[in-house]
């Protein structure tokens, strides 16, 4: 079972594989090569196999146009 700290790891490299830039042709599989290959995400890996193109292609645009990251003292 994942912990408070495994999710949030996950949450971080997920909004920040989403917010990377990579080629428009093929983001989605970037993004989740580069989800799945984060040894301390591996407990995530069957949740990761249930996203869908689309829906990574769609997230990744959301998190690059409405997207911020606070500063550690805005938290």
């Amino acid at each position: 079972m994942e912990t408070h700290q495994d999710l949030l790891a996950f949450q971080v490299a997920l909004l920040e594989a989403l917010n990377a830039h990579y080629p428009i042709d093929h983001p989605t599989n970037e993004i989740l090569s580069r989800l799945k290959a984060d040894p301390q995400l591996a407990s995530f890996e069957v949740y990761l196999n249930t996203f869908e193109d689309r829906m990574v292609e769609v997230a990744a645009e959301l998190v690059k146009k409405w997207g911020q990251r606070l500063e550690a003292s805005e938290n």
